[in-house]
C-alpha cells in the first residue's frame, strides 16, 4: 500500500468519527419459524399460496470449480495467498462479533455484517463471498449470507442460485417465515437467503419495522450464526444507508488506485450510523511484497 493509499484511507476514517448516528426505532415481532429450509421429507407447511415458495427444493450443490474460476475459495486447509488476507480479515470480524457487548442494548448485533463499497465494481461481493466461507470454515461457526442487493443480485447467482422468491419478498409480506426462503448447500456451514424480487419501494421496506425486527431476531436467535450481508453501493442507491443503523459491522471496500478520497469520505458518512466499519483495499499489486495484509486481489 503506497503513502497516497495510506492517507486517503486514515482520512476517511477521520471523517467517519465525525458523524452522528440516528435515534433507535421501537423492535417489531417477526415470525421467524423453525428456521429449517423445505425438502421433500420436509415440506413447508403454510397457509399463504405455494407460487412464490421455494418449497420441496433439495439441498443447492454449490460448484466449488466455478467459485475458483471468479477467485472466490476457501477451505480451512488452503495455504493460498488469498486466503491468507481473508484470514487476517475474519479475524479482525471475529474479534469486534466476539466482544463482551456483542449485542447492544438497542439489539443491534456485532455479527451482522454488512458489505459495502462506494461504487459498483469495486469488488464487494468478491469480498463478501471470501469473508462469508472464510468464517464458514471455523469449526464453531455458521454463516448466513443474505443478498440484499436488489438491483444485481450477484451474489446469488455467483453461488448458483439464481432468481427465486427470498428476503425482498418476506420484507413485502408475500411470505411469512424465513424458513422459506433458507437455503442449505452443499458447504458446510454455509446458508444462503436470496433477495428475490425487487419491489418499487425497496428502500422503503429496508427502512421498515419488519426489517428491524428481521435483523434483530437473526442477531440474536443462533450466538453462533455469522450473517453477512451483500449490500448495494453506498454512491448508486440508498439502500446501503438504509442497512447502516441495523448493523453491527461494516466492510467497506476500497478499490486501490481508482476509488477517489471524496468518494470513500462521503460514502462512509452516509453509513456512520454503523459503530464498527472496516475498510478492505481491494485490487492492489500482488508484485510487491509489502502488500500482504491490504486485502487485495486481481
Amino acid at each position: 500500500m503506497n503513502d497516497r493509499q495510506i492517507g486517503l484511507i486514515q482520512r476517511a476514517a477521520a471523517k467517519l468519527k465525525q458523524a452522528d448516528a440516528p435515534g433507535v426505532v421501537p423492535p417489531v415481532q417477526v415470525n421467524f419459524g423453525p428456521m429449517s429450509y423445505a425438502t421433500k421429507d420436509n415440506p413447508a407447511t403454510t397457509s399463504k399460496p405455494a407460487k412464490n415458495r421455494n418449497v420441496s427444493a433439495p439441498e443447492l450443490i454449490v460448484d466449488r470449480g466455478k467459485l475458483a474460476k471468479a477467485g472466490i475459495s476457501f477451505s480451512a486447509d488452503e495455504r493460498s495467498r488469498l486466503a491468507e488476507e481473508f484470514r487476517v480479515i475474519k479475524r479482525q470480524v471475529l474479534s469486534i462479533a466476539q466482544r463482551p457487548d456483542a449485542v447492544d442494548a438497542a439489539g443491534k448485533s456485532k455479527r451482522l455484517i454488512l458489505v459495502t463499497s462506494a461504487r459498483p465494481l469495486e469488488g464487494k461481493t468478491f469480498v463478501a463471498a471470501n469473508l462469508a466461507l472464510a468464517i464458514a470454515s471455523e469449526r464453531d461457526s455458521r454463516v448466513l449470507a443474505l443478498d440484499c442487493d436488489p438491483a444485481r443480485q450477484t451474489f446469488s447467482e455467483a453461488f448458483g442460485v439464481g432468481r427465486r422468491s427470498g428476503f425482498g419478498d418476506l420484507l413485502a409480506g408475500d411470505l411469512d417465515s424465513v424458513s422459506e426462503i433458507l437455503i442449505h448447500t452443499n458447504i458446510p456451514n454455509f446458508n444462503i437467503i436470496p433477495f428475490g424480487q425487487r419491489h418499487a419501494d425497496t428502500t422503503e421496506l429496508f427502512s421498515s419495522k419488519r426489517m428491524k425486527g428481521l435483523m434483530e431476531e437473526m442477531g440474536r436467535r443462533y450466538p453462533d450464526r455469522y450473517i453477512v450481508i451483500d449490500a448495494p453501493p453506498c454512491l448508486a442507491t440508498s439502500e446501503a444507508s438504509t442497512l447502516a443503523p441495523l448493523v453491527g459491522q461494516i466492510m467497506f471496500v476500497v478499490e486501490a488506485n481508482r476509488t477517489q478520497q471524496t468518494e470513500i469520505e462521503e460514502a462512509l458518512r452516509l453509513v456512520s450510523a454503523c459503530p464498527n466499519i472496516s475498510l478492505v483495499l481491494n485490487k492492489t499489486d500482488w508484485d510487491s511484497p509489502e502488500q500482504f495484509g491490504s486485502h487485495g486481489y486481481y
